[in-house]
């Protein structure tokens, strides 16, 4: 059964993995590098995710099972209240 699930910073190294590998043929099919772009997601660490939920980023993970393959990022933007970045591995 697949499902979307709220996280906590316990799923943060899952999360981190997601949104890496989502974007890293990004990262290759334009020479994205880590010392030219440090924040593009294909960059993307547990301590980073770490980092966006002490900001109050909220994320949710799609999971085909047990197994998570993909995640949405809610961003706080103000007073519009969130903006959704979505990260997938299928």
């Amino acid at each position: 059964m697949s499902a979307v699930f709220p996280t906590t910073v316990n799923d943060a190294e899952s999360i981190a993995f997601i949104v890496s590998e989502a974007n890293k043929d990004i990262a290759q099919q334009f020479n994205i590098k880590i010392k030219n772009a440090p924040k593009h997601p294909s960059f993307c660490t547990t301590s980073w995710v770490l980092s966006e939920f002490e900001r109050g980023e909220k994320y949710f993970l799609y999971k085909d099972g047990n197994i998570p393959v993909g995640c949405i990022a809610l961003l706080p933007s103000g007073l519009e209240g969130f903006s959704p970045l979505l990260f997938n591995l299928r």
